[in-house]
C-alpha cells in the first residue's frame, strides 16, 4: 500500500463467470456505464499471455490458465480513478486467482477474483492454504464450482460439502445471491449458485447483493 491510495467508503463490485471475456467486452462496456461499476470480478477469462484486452476508463489485471491456452482463468476490471495496488496472484491448474490490495473505510482490504474449474479435483489442503494466505480483510469472488445448501444452491457437491468444512474452522463468511447464476442451456440440468463471495470484511461495513 502507499499514502497515494484512494480512501474509499462505498464501491459497486460486478460479479461474473463469462465463458470468455473477449466476446463479451461491449456488453460489459455498456454495463460499466449503466450500473456505475466500480470492480468487476471475472471467472474463466480464457485469456493467453497475447491475448489483449483494453477498457477506457479501467486497469485490468489478470490471471491466464498456467498451460497458456485458451481456458479458465480469472481477471479483475477496476476503474482508473481508483488507486490499487496488484499483489501476487495464484496460478495453478486447479485455482486461478487474481488480487489487488485497496483501502476500503480507512482499511486495506484485498480483493480476489477467483476461478476454481471442475476438473482436475482440488483438494482440501489447496482450498486451505489459499484461503489461509489471504489479508486479515478480505474480499474473495468468483466461481468455485462448490455446491452446498449452506449458501442457497438445490444440492451438494463434493467440493461443496469440503468447503463447507473448511469454512467452519476460518473467518470467512460467505456471501451468496438471492437467486441462481448458473443458468445452463441443457435442458438435463438445473440453474444453481455457482458463483458467491467469501468475505473476512469487518461486519461494520454494510454490503447489499443482488
Amino acid at each position: 500500500m502507499t499514502n497515494r491510495q484512494t480512501i474509499i467508503n462505498s464501491l459497486n463490485l460486478f460479479l461474473r463467470n463469462i465463458n470468455g471475456l473477449k466476446r463479451y467486452k461491449p456488453e460489459l462496456l455498456n454495463l460499466f456505464i449503466e450500473k456505475h461499476i466500480d470492480i468487476t470480478l471475472i471467472s474463466e477469462t480464457h485469456c493467453t499471455p497475447i491475448s489483449k484486452n483494453f477498457f477506457p476508463g479501467y486497469k485490468i489485471y489478470r490471471t491466464n490458465h498456467p498451460d497458456g491456452t485458451a481456458h479458465g482463468g480469472s481477471a479483475i476490471i477496476i476503474s482508473s480513478k481508483i488507486q490499487c495496488q496488484p499483489i501476487p496472484n495464484l496460478q495453478t491448474n486447479t485455482i486461478q486467482a487474481t488480487k489487488i490490495q485497496i483501502t476500503l473505510n480507512n482499511i486495506p482490504t484485498t480483493i480476489s477474483s477467483v476461478y476454481s474449474p471442475p476438473r482436475p479435483a482440488i483438494s482440501s489442503q489447496e482450498v486451505d492454504q489459499f484461503l489461509n494466505s489471504a489479508d486479515n480483510t478480505s474480499l474473495i469472488g468468483g466461481d468455485f464450482d462448490a455446491k452446498h445448501l449452506q449458501w442457497g444452491c438445490r444440492l451438494e457437491n463434493t467440493r461443496g460439502c469440503m468447503f463447507q468444512n473448511i469454512l467452519r474452522t476460518k473467518k470467512y463468511t460467505f456471501i451468496s445471491p438471492p437467486g441462481p447464476t448458473y443458468w445452463p442451456s441443457h435442458r438435463n440440468r438445473q440453474p444453481d449458485i455457482l458463483d458467491l463471495f467469501l468475505s473476512t470484511i469487518p461486519r461494520h461495513i454494510n454490503f447489499t447483493i443482488k
